[in-house]
């Protein structure tokens, strides 16, 4: 998540200032430093919503779509995982 938190925040940074950015949070604006940028990311994980940051341009949602893709992913690997628990302890 701190990755997926780096790579908004530098693909924003890149992208120029405000009217340029790749990226918007549901939250309202995002800062000038990385850190809310890590902050939506990992609360897109906790809180399993992947409203938390949307796309502005084509390579924004290019790039939420591949988040929302690894926590979908994520979601699916505890799943197994608890299966497979539950599978050995009966």
């Amino acid at each position: 998540m701190v990755a997926w938190g780096w790579i908004f925040w530098r693909l924003d940074r890149i992208a120029g200032p405000g009217e340029q950015s790749v990226l918007v949070a549901s939250e309202g604006r995002l800062g000038q430093g990385s850190f809310d940028y890590y902050y939506l990311s990992l609360m897109a994980l906790l809180a399993q919503k992947i409203t938390l940051i949307q796309g502005v341009s084509k390579l924004g949602k290019i790039i939420v779509a591949l988040h929302s893709f690894m926590l979908l992913d994520l979601g699916v690997i505890a799943l197994a995982r608890v299966y497979q628990l539950v599978q050995r302890s009966i």
